[in-house]
């Protein structure tokens, strides 16, 4: 995957599907006045926005509501030409999409909702769809990554998250964009479909970090199918 960039967004288009972010251009909080510049900035129409109040949860959600705003941490449609968008500073987007299937899905994915079972939800209900997961595919955007997500010593208790945390000079770091490609992959997805963008947001000062600025700004991840 090759990402383009124009006019403050990210994006990669392919098939039917398009996604992407933006970075410090845009501030992340007027929702629906930055979405339709986004979509002047890269030629698209739609038809209707889903976005989230996120709460780091496991929740997911089925988006097919026009003007919705959903509570919880995860979206998905079978829709063509609805929005789906949410926002971070620090936590990762994740952004999913079978064109096979014509299904996609985009989540807020921080240490909570993944402790939470957001993905095992997002499994469980994508199930009955029957998607070849084998031939979907998954992106990574920007977020903490191990070089500065530090965690606090009583965190590596936490056994759902052992094998991704790293320990540097008495101090520890999460792993979690290897927590998500591991989740992915043993879910039947192959290796090369699980594509990381590897931005950290707290070392790129061109992306909103929380954690490094105490920011209410925010990126603003999107995905759309046509």
């Amino acid at each position: 995957m090759r990402l383009s960039y124009k006019k403050g967004v990210y994006f990669f288009e392919e098939e039917n599907v398009l996604l992407g972010f933006t970075d410090k251009s845009f501030l992340g909080v007027n929702v629906s006045k930055e979405v339709k510049k986004v979509a002047d900035i890269l030629g698209f129409d739609f038809k209707a926005l889903s976005c989230l109040k996120q709460i780091h949860s496991s929740k997911i959600f089925r988006a097919r509501d026009s003007g919705d705003i959903y509570s919880g941490d995860g979206l998905f449609t079978l829709e063509k030409l609805r929005v789906l968008l949410i926002r971070t500073a620090d936590c990762l987007p994740l952004f999913f999409y079978s064109y096979k299937d014509n299904l996609v899905g985009l989540f807020h994915l921080g240490w909570k909702p993944a402790y939470k079972g957001i993905l095992e939800n997002f499994f469980n209900k994508i199930g009955k769809f029957k998607i070849e997961l084998e031939n979907s595919y998954l992106l990574i955007g920007p977020g903490l990554r191990k070089c500065c997500f530090e965690v606090k010593r009583d965190f590596i208790g936490f056994n759902f998250f052992k094998n991704f945390i790293l320990k540097r000079k008495e101090k520890y770091f999460l792993d979690l964009g290897s927590f998500v490609k591991n989740e992915f992959i043993k879910r039947g997805f192959k290796e090369k479909n699980v594509l990381d963008t590897r931005f950290c947001s707290y070392c790129l000062e061109n992306f909103y970090s929380f954690r490094r600025d105490r920011t209410q700004n925010r990126t603003l991840s999107f995905i759309l199918q046509r």
